[in-house]
């Protein structure tokens, strides 16, 4: 119920008002006793639009289905691809126009061994990839002893399953990406 009232213990004609609870919008109705019955109309109360205010927006987080939640409604915070969800996701809007939250955050998912992926398990294959999260750069290069043919590959810990081990390489001529199991090291 969205209003209360002031109309307990009231007699035969008195009158009494019903507002809007706190969080929610509209104007106060007058309501009055006739033999015992309240007669009129409730007020028409609307929820606040709720803020987003002291809900920590990290990177990875999509806060897309609360924006324009009201007092009482209900939302999921979402974590974008490349993160993985932590805590509890689902929020409502308080009476204070605030969404209460419990501590949700979206972590970047890790990426596993660049050296387990058959491309790049050759003992000629050396790598800066351990222990990168979504997001971060590392390079495939020739170990010592062994020439390089091209450049040294670009490797950045992406979302791209278990095969590549969440590897794509980087392709600067063309900006684009491909998986690991789908390329050649340097």
């Amino acid at each position: 119920i969205s209003f209360s009232s002031s109309c307990g213990a009231l007699l035969h004609g008195q009158s009494c008002l019903s507002s809007c609870k706190p969080g929610f919008m509209g104007a106060a109705t007058q309501l009055q006793c006739e033999n015992g019955i309240l007669k009129g109309l409730p007020p028409v109360c609307i929820g606040s639009l709720c803020s987003l205010e002291g809900i920590v927006i990290g990177t990875g987080l999509d806060t897309s289905d609360c924006l324009g939640k009201r007092t009482s409604e209900s939302c999921t915070l979402k974590c974008q691809r490349g993160y993985t969800p932590v805590g509890q996701p689902n929020l409502t809007c308080q009476s204070n126009r605030r969404f209460r939250s419990e501590g949700f955050q979206c972590l970047p998912k890790p990426c596993g061994d660049l050296s387990a992926v058959p491309s790049f398990a050759s003992s000629a294959v050396g790598n800066s990839c351990s222990g990168l999260a979504f997001g971060q750069v590392c390079a495939a290069f020739c170990e010592i002893g062994w020439q390089i043919q091209g450049n040294a590959s670009v490797i950045v810990c992406d979302d791209t399953g278990d095969a590549s081990q969440g590897f794509a390489q980087y392709f600067t001529e063309n900006r684009s990406y491909l998986p690991a199991e789908r390329t050649q090291p340097p």
